[in-house]
């Protein structure tokens, strides 16, 4: 039983990092391309 649980929140785990990645990283560019500044592009 300890372990059908671990499987199956192993599984929302990974289901929750294919549909939160992306739209992660999407946020982040957003956030550099509205503050240039934000991101580690250009330091100088």
């Amino acid at each position: 039983m300890v372990f059908f649980n671990l499987c199956l929140f192993d599984t929302k785990l990974f289901l929750s990092s294919i549909i939160y990645g992306p739209a992660y990283c999407l946020f982040v560019k957003l956030l550099i391309f509205l503050n240039p500044h934000f991101g580690p592009i250009d330091q100088d």
